[in-house]
Formats: structure tokens, sequence, C-alpha cells
């Protein structure tokens, strides 16, 4: 069992609530308008908190993807390997749409004229 401090489980929680309102924020308001900023305040975090879990927006963004893919996995009991062989965020960011997209092609709207 692991050995875990108060400090680590605040830690985790405020990582977990900054993957969680960056994609909130992504989702309403679109990447390029969303900032480390508004984000850390949808989180109830300073920004420099924001700055010492994450670089920027991209990497806090590819953070949250993958953080939301691994519970899909575990909600589903299906762990994908694949993920670990990817050379890039970008790759795995490429695969996590791409099967996102496979599983509701149905309800989006198509691009394609």
């Amino acid at each position: 069992m692991e050995n875990r401090t108060p400090q680590r489980d605040k830690a985790v929680r405020t990582r977990q609530r900054l993957l969680e309102a960056t994609l909130a924020q992504t989702a309403a308001c679109g990447y390029h308008n969303i900032t480390v900023d508004k984000i850390a305040a949808a989180a109830g975090v300073s920004t420099g908190s924001a700055y010492r879990y994450f670089r920027n927006k991209k990497e806090m963004l590819l953070a949250a993807l993958a953080y939301h893919y691994e519970n899909i996995q575990d909600f589903f009991g299906t762990p994908d390997s694949s993920l670990r062989s990817f050379s890039s965020p970008e790759d795995m960011l490429a695969y996590v749409l791409g099967q996102f997209y496979g599983l509701h092609r149905n309800i989006m709207p198509s691009t394609r004229n």
C-alpha cells in the first residue's frame, strides 16, 4: 500500500481539478480562447500553482486527455498498451480523438459535404 501524506493527497486533488477544468474550459470556450489563468480560476487554484503542475495549456490539455483516457480504460477494464507506444503526445492525442470519433460518429455532425 502506498504511504500517502496529506500534502500528497492535496496535490493529487489539485492536479485532478486542473485536469477537469482544462477539459471543461476547452469544451466551453475552445482551445485558442482559454488561458492557464482561466483554467486555474475555474479549478479554484492560483495561476502559480497551475504552473507548478504544467508548463502551459497544451501540456494541460494533453495530460487531461491522457488522464480521462486512463479512466475510460479503467471503466471498461481493458488496458490499451498501445498508448505507451506513441512517440509523442500529439500522436497519442490523434489516436484518442480517432477512437472517440469512432465511438460517437453517429451523434457528431459530419464535416464532409
